[in-house]
């Protein structure tokens, strides 16, 4: 049987030059790339979309080399402001990114609140003006949204 898992977070650790953001921290040392296929190997995993999680902000670097590295084990969910300055044009090339699947956004931010995910119209057209009409987005609960680019 194939199995995927759909949400694995990898981080480097909290430096100067790397802050993490404020917020929940998972664990306080790093979580890296060959820890995470060690432990896919050990439980039967073949693939895994990483996730940057936001105490990374809006980075998706450490997330893509992992893709990059391992394409036949990792693809990258990654993070946008869709507020930022240049976002519409970042959305545009977005999947042209290596290892890219399309856009996850975490609803509990105040920045995202209140938004309701179901049904998918009820998502404010202006916080979502970047995105092309033919992308699809996915909710989990009040917590995520799945942006798949085409």
């Amino acid at each position: 049987m194939f199995i995927a898992d759909a949400q694995v977070h990898v981080w480097a650790p909290n430096t100067p030059e790397r802050p993490w953001a404020p917020g929940n921290v998972h664990r306080e040392v790093p979580l890296e790339a060959a820890q995470v296929l060690r432990a896919m190997d050990a439980a039967g995993v073949h693939r895994t979309v990483l996730v940057p999680p936001s105490l990374d902000a809006d980075r998706n670097d450490l997330s893509l080399a992992a893709a990059q590295k391992h394409p036949d084990r990792f693809a990258v969910m990654g993070r946008l402001d869709p507020d930022a300055p240049g976002a519409r044009s970042a959305v545009a090339k977005w999947r042209r990114q290596p290892g890219m699947l399309g856009l996850r956004y975490s609803l509990n931010q105040p920045k995202w609140i209140p938004i309701s995910v179901s049904p998918v119209a009820s998502l404010p057209p202006a916080r979502f003006r970047c995105l092309r009409p033919e992308t699809h987005v996915l909710g989990h609960g009040l917590l995520a949204a799945a942006v798949f680019l085409p």
